[in-house]
């Protein structure tokens, strides 16, 4: 694909490989932001289709996980 200048296609094949683990940035950083792991304003920052991750923050319940706490 990226020697025959095809990245375009990239996208699509990680949203196939799916049931392999493959997962695009924009959809980690929507679980990240679901989890309460990241603000809203660091996933727009990193993400490549920001509508898309701002769409799917809005719809989204936001359930924070409560943090865990390590000894040092």
């Amino acid at each position: 694909m990226i020697r025959e200048a095809r990245t375009f296609m990239l996208p699509g094949i990680i949203q196939t490989g799916r049931k392999q683990g493959m997962q695009l940035m924009d959809d980690a950083l929507i679980e990240l932001h679901a989890r309460g792991l990241i603000t809203a304003e660091e996933a727009l920052a990193r993400a490549d289709q920001k509508q898309i991750v701002r769409q799917h923050m809005r719809s989204a319940v936001h359930t924070p996980q409560p943090a865990v706490f390590t000894p040092s």
